[in-house]
């Protein structure tokens, strides 16, 4: 076997190990989700896909190599993550009612 030969058997396996990876990606998409603790409401508007086009496409395994990679990169930025929760979640309560710490204490002893 030449230089060249081995050199495109060599590549070929690389080529494999990286379809294998991501097959194991989109396998198991649904878990690695889960087991982020990033909801679906976030994967989903990060998408710009309706959040019932994102079930349907993790139930069914048809996301997209794009999705796949910024569903990746969003997992594994975890910053990124919180950051938005938090500015969603600080959204989501600007109409609650604000206490006061007295009478947090007062409340919490009665």
């Amino acid at each position: 076997m030449d230089t060249t030969e081995k050199s495109r058997v060599a590549s070929k396996s690389v080529l494999m190990n990286i379809l294998k990876e991501y097959s194991g990606i989109i396998e198991n998409i649904s878990v690695i989700i889960k087991e982020s603790g990033v909801k679906a409401r976030y994967i989903a508007k990060r998408l710009d896909i309706p959040e019932s086009t994102f079930y349907h496409k993790k139930r069914n395994k048809t996301f997209s190599y794009p999705e796949v990679k910024k569903i990746v990169e969003m997992l594994d930025d975890n910053d990124e993550f919180e950051n938005d929760y938090l500015v969603e979640l600080a959204e989501s309560r600007q109409n609650d009612e604000i206490v006061g710490v007295d009478e947090l204490i007062k409340a919490l002893r009665s």
